[in-house]
């Protein structure tokens, strides 16, 4: 199931913006289904209301699945802050909507930056959905529940925007299946490194006192497609409930996710009275780490 995990979303829910110190302000005359209020220089009125209607219109293709939509409001030539072509990331975008159709996004606007020709907009949002598929394991639907902040960097076209790049600053994913959707279970990891810096991936999380639980962390480059890591799975301690790997930083500026996986289980007896185990939840933890792009040194 982890294969198909595709936890980068970008979703906007409400549209409140403005610029530092106005020269002018008015209040939009969008009709009552804005979801927005801008402020701005009488310069830039033209260049708001633009903005805004591509908000709009970027908020209601995440809200409603809208691909077609989606599509046209990203340049041809976008490439991600992880370095995706814009087919590639519209896929990914794709594939979490197929992994789970009813995903639920909240979240609001930290901070918005416009001139003429370019805007920056930085979000901060949460989202919770349930999967399509039942595990094999539990037999039930997974929960994902994710929280994340991103720059969005937009271009002006003519009398519209599209989105040219991104940055994803923090994001972190988790799904849980059986019993483990209520429990206590954290990954900790740095949320920037070097490249070849040595860090800590930890791993926390609550054992109910008939159960042990066994877990692996790895460490993936973020790279498409996946490259596929081998998993070696240890039993936790039941004292402190915590399990930590250091890792090595790649030395090509890529970014990284910390991921874990964590299954809880009991033994019980089958028909013959053999002892048996029975994994009563699972989950998968993942956060990402940026790694720093170095640039050459003058000589």
């Amino acid at each position: 199931m982890r294969k198909k995990i595709i936890f980068i979303f970008y979703v906007l829910l409400t549209l409140v913006f403005a610029t530092a110190d106005p020269a002018y302000s008015q209040e939009n005359d969008i009709d009552e289904d804005a979801h927005y209020t801008c402020f701005v220089r009488k310069e830039l009125t033209e260049e708001a209301k633009q903005l805004n209607e591509f908000l709009a219109e970027y908020f209601h293709a995440f809200e409603s699945h809208n691909f077609k939509t989606l599509k046209k409001l990203y340049a041809d030539e976008f490439i991600s802050g992880d370095g995706f072509t814009k087919e590639k990331f519209l896929n990914l975008i794709q594939d979490s909507w197929n992994l789970s159709p009813d995903l639920l996004y909240s979240g609001y606007i930290q901070d918005l930056k416009f001139d003429k020709n370019f805007a920056t907009v930085e979000i901060n949002e949460d989202l919770t959905g349930l999967t399509k598929e039942k595990s094999d394991i539990t037999g039930d639907t997974g929960l994902i529940e994710s929280v994340s902040r991103t720059v969005l960097y937009l271009r002006k076209f003519g009398k519209g925007w599209k989105i040219v790049s991104d940055k994803v600053l923090y994001e972190e994913t988790s799904i849980k299946y059986g019993n483990a959707k209520d429990l206590d279970i954290n990954l900790y990891a740095p949320g920037q490194v070097m490249p070849e810096d040595k860090y800590t991936i930890s791993l926390e999380a609550e054992i109910p006192e008939d159960m042990f639980a066994v877990a692996s962390i790895i460490r993936e480059t973020l790279f498409y497609p996946r490259e596929k890591q081998e998993e070696i799975f240890r039993q936790m301690p039941a004292d402190i409930q915590l399990l930590e790997r250091v890792v090595e930083a790649n030395n090509n500026s890529f970014n990284e996710l910390a991921v874990a996986s964590v299954s809880f289980c009991n033994v019980k007896k089958d028909a013959f009275k053999r002892p048996a185990i029975d994994f009563a939840g699972t989950a998968v933890l993942i956060k990402r780490v940026n790694v720093m792009n170095i640039l050459p040194s003058e000589e």
